[in-house]
């Protein structure tokens, strides 16, 4: 999985395994958030690792399990897109 990430420009991705591996091997990462809390797992003020979180009053919420999932369903595909396309232009 390593020497696969290291071959990426950007990782799409929640927050797991995968982004830290990502981030061990220096590739940068786009990190979609929900109910865990993004500063506890992005580096920061590190360009390379950016994350997008819905502006929901019930964000970081910690929940495993959660009826409505708005703060997923308002981060939009545009939005994420938007992000990576900044991401890989900059």
């Amino acid at each position: 999985l390593a020497a696969l990430l290291q071959r990426c420009q950007l990782l799409l991705c929640n927050c797991g395994g995968t982004k830290h591996f990502a981030a061990a091997v220096g590739t940068s990462t786009l990190s979609m958030y929900g109910a865990s809390d993004p500063r506890a797992w992005t580096p920061p003020d590190d360009p390379r690792h950016v994350y997008l979180v819905a502006d929901v009053d019930c964000i970081n919420c910690g929940l495993k399990e959660c009826e409505s999932m708005d703060c997923m369903k308002r981060l939009t595909p545009d939005r994420v897109i938007e992000a990576a396309q900044k991401m890989l232009e900059g």
